[in-house]
């Protein structure tokens, strides 16, 4: 990883979200930056959905491509806000591991 970036949302968000996160001009408080990342993420997430609508019911069957771009704009959205809550990868991730073998021990090879 160039810069000495520790992971690749990190970088991504130097690199790329940062640089075009408020190219309107209309973002003018911290609510106003939430509140654009808590949207754009419902809005991915949406076309998420209706590309495996498209796929699964319509005659769209390869969308790989699209998919690609989608779950790209939905960690664009996610990588901003977790940057606005002061949230990391590494916390995350190990929150939700956490979580999951709390919730499933037996899954997680716990007797």
């Amino acid at each position: 990883m160039a810069k000495g970036y520790t992971n690749p949302l990190e970088q991504h968000l130097e690199e790329v979200v940062n640089v075009s996160w408020n190219y309107a001009g209309r973002i003018e408080d911290w609510k106003d930056h939430v509140s654009n990342a808590v949207l754009g993420l419902g809005g991915e997430a949406g076309e998420i959905v209706d590309l495996h609508k498209k796929i699964f019911y319509h005659t769209e069957k390869d969308r790989h491509d699209d998919l690609i771009n989608e779950f790209g704009d939905l960690f664009f959205y996610a990588a901003k806000l977790m940057e606005l809550h002061g949230i990391t990868l590494e916390e995350c991730l190990a929150a939700n591991r956490a979580k999951l073998i709390d919730r499933h021990p037996k899954m997680f090879g716990a007797k």
